[in-house]
């Protein structure tokens, strides 16, 4: 994303000198009408991000000039993109140097491939040494050229290379997450993998099939197929099959898991004494369940811990059983969910 910043004459706001502020987006410029060269008023908001509020038009010398957002983008000169309705304007080649290491942050992060050691310092470096030009390329760095780069040493590099190997067992989940896919966060790669099994399944869904998964919409759907049918990025997912990175889930199928919950849409809320909260949604879907983010009717149960809060309060009024604690444990042991429609937790 191409984000505009204002830079300032040094000013100092609350004893922080400010030479940056935020300016949002091109939308936001052009309510506000800045400038270039404008006098503007500065404030820090909550008391940390300076941002532009206002432009003091007394101040107006007539010398200043409207900004236009580049048209391509300066790093790779990509025509930039803007979609309808959207307020961010994006370079889309996701080659281009300065997406690719943002991509490469992504891709080696705790919550994706966790490939520990390989922080965005050193991951930008070897972009820019041309090491990595797409995440494939972070399973076939030139090892004997690592080692000698200046502070990494032997040593560092041995247990780099042993985290890079052991990502390739990452869960389906983790890998589509990597991936990168256009709104496609944690929670919507799990549903994705719980329902598809593999990175294959996936690839040949087509959209209706894609929206058919239970919590994921429309947009979330096309943006998963134009994704995936792009050839820059089946050829990215070919060369992490190559390198031996899993594409798959253990006993992977065709179609949904089975279990006690098979089917059944489910949504979990609250704290509970015993497990944490992703431990309980990973052991539901183990179960068979559709772990959802919010309440419908179509919901099966509730399953609500301490402070469950509007979900809860949402369930009853629509009449969704709501369990607690107890039942959970039950069902995740293997008990049939309880049937009793009177709400009790």
């Amino acid at each position: 994303t191409l984000t505009p910043i204002a830079m300032l004459d040094p000013v100092n706001i609350g004893g922080v000198m400010v030479s940056r502020a935020s300016l949002h987006n091109e939308d936001e410029i052009a309510r506000k009408d800045i400038r270039v060269g404008e006098t503007v008023v500065v404030q820090r908001a909550g008391d940390v991000i300076p941002q532009v509020t206002q432009v003091i038009l007394e101040r107006r010398t007539g010398e200043e000039t409207p900004f236009i957002m580049p048209e391509r983008c300066p790093v790779c000169g990509t025509e930039t993109h803007r979609a309808e309705g959207e307020a961010a304007r994006y370079c889309p080649n996701s080659t281009c140097p300065a997406q690719l290491k943002r991509h490469v942050e992504h891709f080696v992060a705790r919550g994706t491939m966790d490939i520990s050691g390989l922080g965005s310092k050193l991951g930008d470096r070897f972009v820019d040494l041309g090491w990595i030009r797409d995440v494939g390329d972070i399973y076939h760095l030139p090892w004997p050229e690592l080692t000698e780069l200046e502070g990494m040493g032997e040593t560092s590099a041995t247990n780099l290379r042993n985290a890079i190997e052991a990502s390739k067992e990452r869960p389906l989940e983790r890998l589509i997450f990597a991936l990168g896919i256009p709104f496609v966060g944690e929670r919507s790669s799990r549903l994705l993998a719980d329902r598809f099994h593999s990175l294959d399944a996936l690839i040949a869904a087509d959209i209706p099939t894609l929206e058919s998964v239970p919590g994921i919409g429309p947009v979330q759907a096309q943006g998963v197929y134009d994704f995936l049918q792009t050839p820059v990025n089946q050829e990215v997912i070919a060369k992490l099959r190559r390198s031996g990175v899993r594409m798959a889930d253990e006993g992977a199928g065709d179609g949904p898991a089975s279990g006690p919950l098979a089917g059944k849409t489910v949504v979990i809320t609250g704290r509970f004494s015993g497990l944490s909260r992703t431990e309980a949604e990973t052991a539901l879907r183990r179960a068979g369940a559709n772990v959802a983010g919010s309440v419908s009717r179509k919901t099966a149960a509730v399953f609500a811990g301490e402070d469950a809060g509007s979900k809860e309060a949402r369930a009853r009024e629509l009449g969704v059983p709501v369990f607690g604690e107890t039942q959970l444990v039950a069902v995740l042991a293997g008990a049939p969910l309880p049937g009793d429609k009177d709400g009790t937790s």
